[in-house]
């Protein structure tokens, strides 16, 4: 198993919470690497030691999410049932929706 740094764990998911925070309020195309430094309290450089767009942190939480849900099938077979979907109107991911504020609920895949 690989060894995880947990400095660069840490800063990974100051980032990562930042983005999803912003994102409540802003859509990803308006998010700017200044704004979520500064909502992550990092600074730019720390910033591009671990991504180069905003698009990037969010492509690295929907593939951790993806591969927690798939480890988890793993672990639990007959118990597990995942669905993928794809939003029609964006053609793209969506996170959530109007009737949860757009709350991940990513923390529940944690337990």
């Amino acid at each position: 198993m690989e060894k995880v740094n947990q400095r660069v764990a840490l800063t990974k998911r100051l980032i990562q919470e930042a983005l999803l925070r912003l994102l409540k309020k802003t859509p990803l195309a308006k998010v700017s690497v200044c704004a979520l430094c500064e909502e992550a309290q990092i600074n730019r450089t720390t910033f591009y030691r671990h991504y180069e767009t905003p698009d990037d942190v969010l492509s690295e939480i929907a593939a951790d999410a993806v591969q927690q849900a798939i480890d988890f099938a793993k672990e639990h077979p007959d118990e597990t049932l995942i669905l993928v979907t794809g939003d029609h109107e964006t053609g793209g991911l969506t996170i959530g929706f109007a009737g949860t504020d757009y709350d991940t609920y990513l923390d529940l895949l944690e337990s």
